[in-house]
């Protein structure tokens, strides 16, 4: 059943009160709510006499959708409905929740609505994934750390929740050497020297465990931790010869063709929201988690342009710039937008939760991909996506749109031109036509003829007197200084 086959809507006076038959200003209806009156006391007198449902009075009874401490309108309930909602939209909210009170299977106490009990692989059920995240962190650090557990928790619980935005990457750095030391009998932080990293790589290597660069910079950064704590008196044994060489992607712009295709599908099988968050990364260069953290208020229509707030990836507040694209989705997208959603974020799924980086990555997949997740589709979209390639569109479309460095970094918020030129792919034709004028002014300069002065000797004798009449006021004013 569709949203609006559960929702009705009634204009101006085509419904009438049940009892004077006096017409009812326009509203909507929902399960649950079995009768609208004008509101008169005699009118509610005769509702409140009636045996077939439960009469609320006014504020008698919250909303019991999650998030909304409304009061539910006065009326006359339906005395099977398992709850009761404030509006159409918290009850939405509630149904796609469930009815069901469980409490997260992690630990934390958190009780939650789900609408049946089954539970996953491991038997228990969750409020989030993130809670689910945190429970699997906590079975990985029980099986891989052993007597090493309680400084991973000391370190995991605190300097690295403000050393990193995510402290899940130095979690698993942690939980695999701590695993490695644990096979190899060593007990104490003091016995790991920069032999025991070299083996450590090697044994990640032949295990088939991912090894990058950033898992090592996660292990020395913990090692630097334990020596400025005094936990450890000898140097880091993470060097520089453990760290692989950097590897550097060449730019991933979408092609014309390929934006052209995105369009189409976003429009034949997307809505305003997942348009917005497109027209926000192609012309604002936005990160798809600075697109999940967007307000309300960050957005100025006027001087087209949006304020990026902590936390970032560069750390660094800064104002972006949009176009009539994006300007058009999202007058769109504010007209469709609940404002009981209970949040100042911009962009939410369908239950009125704020996106995530893995949520709307997920929206943009359905939309996008010729199949998702198993499920085949007609066979039109892409192979893959990544949201990150429209960062790459913008800078692209800068640089071959004739804006210098300065401008495109402000732009994109990049801190770094080695990190900007990453994302700045410059075409054959580009490349060819400021080799070819480089090459003319080279030729043009060493075809000048040079111009020679003869002077004669008073006037070199008025040169080397001016030259010693400035050498001798310079020493002048060193003297004074």
């Amino acid at each position: 059943m569709t949203k609006d086959e559960v929702v009705e809507r009634y204009s101006d006076g085509e419904r009438q009160c049940p009892i004077c038959d006096e017409g009812l200003p326009g509203h909507r209806t929902w399960p649950g709510t079995r009768y609208r009156f004008c509101g008169k006391p005699e009118c509610a007198d005769a509702v409140r006499q009636l045996k077939c449902g439960r009469y609320i009075v006014e504020n008698e009874k919250k909303c019991q959708a999650a998030g909304c401490s409304n009061f539910v309108p006065e009326g006359l309930w339906d005395a099977r409905c398992k709850f009761v909602a404030c509006s159409h939209e918290c009850y939405q909210n509630r149904l796609s929740r469930g009815s069901i009170l469980m409490t997260c299977g992690c630990g934390c106490g958190t009780t939650f609505f789900r609408a049946s009990h089954r539970p996953n692989k491991h038997g228990l059920v969750f409020a989030s994934s993130r809670h689910y995240g945190d429970f699997v962190a906590n079975k990985l650090l029980e099986k891989s750390c052993g007597h090493f557990r309680a400084i991973a928790d000391e370190y995991l619980n605190g300097i690295a929740k403000r050393h990193y935005r995510e402290v899940r990457g130095a979690r698993r750095a942690l939980a695999s050497l701590f695993l490695f030391l644990m096979e190899r009998g060593i007990t104490s932080l003091e016995e790991v020297s920069p032999q025991t990293i070299t083996t450590y790589i090697l044994w990640m290597n032949e295990t088939g465990r991912k090894l990058g660069s950033d898992t090592l910079s996660c292990i020395s950064t913990f090692f630097g931790w334990t020596i400025s704590d005094g936990r450890r008196d000898k140097a880091n044994p993470v060097t520089r010869w453990h760290r692989p060489p950097k590897k550097k992607r060449k730019p991933r712009p979408l092609k014309p063709y390929e934006l052209e295709t995105m369009w189409r599908l976003l429009i034949e099988r997307g809505d305003a929201r997942v348009c917005l968050a497109a027209a926000l990364g192609q012309e604002s260069g936005l990160r798809i988690s600075e697109i999940c953290r967007l307000e309300i208020s960050d957005v100025d229509l006027e001087a087209q342009r949006l304020f990026v707030r902590l936390p970032n990836k560069s750390q660094t507040e800064r104002y972006a710039f949009f176009g009539e694209k994006t300007t058009r989705y999202w007058h769109e997208w504010m007209h469709e937008r609940r404002e009981s959603c209970g949040h100042e974020r911009a962009l939410y799924n369908n239950i009125g939760t704020p996106y995530t980086r893995d949520t709307l990555a997920d929206a943009f997949k359905r939309v996008l991909l010729k199949s998702e997740k198993g499920v085949d589709g007609d066979g039109d979209g892409f192979e893959t996506w990544s949201t990150h390639r429209l960062r790459h569109t913008m800078a692209s479309a800068l640089v071959a749109g004739g804006a210098d460095l300065a401008t495109v970094m402000e732009a994109g918020g990049w801190l770094d031109p080695d990190t900007m030129t990453g994302y700045t792919e410059v075409s054959i034709e580009q490349a060819r036509h400021g080799y070819d004028e480089a090459m003319r002014t080279f030729h043009k300069q060493k075809e000048l003829p040079r111009q020679t002065r003869i002077v004669n000797a008073d006037e070199l004798l008025q040169i080397w007197a001016t030259e010693d009449e400035n050498e001798g006021a310079l020493e002048k004013s060193a003297d004074c200084v």
